[in-house]
């Protein structure tokens, strides 16, 4: 399980991101499936997914963890590359 926080941590639990390098995205768990497109700078990342849901988060890349803080609430994500 990627490690979540604040909101929708039960939500979020087990949830596979995919992040293509073209600018793609692909969110699954189980039979949920999102897309949309991402872009990123040294420090944001900005999310589109289908149906203009937009997310902005601060982001750290080391190593095989990726760990994104939304700017919007408390959520967080730990994401670890397989």
């Amino acid at each position: 399980c990627n490690e979540t926080g604040g909101d929708f941590v039960d939500g979020n639990c087990g949830t596979s991101y995919t992040f293509c390098e073209e600018g793609s995205l692909v969110i699954e768990k189980g039979l949920r499936l999102s897309t949309g497109t991402y872009t990123r700078n040294t420090t944001i990342i900005e999310i589109v997914l289908t149906g203009d849901f937009e997310f902005v988060y601060d982001y750290t890349l080391a190593n095989n963890q990726l760990t994104l803080d939304n700017q919007d609430n408390d959520q967080k994500f730990l994401l670890t590359r397989p």
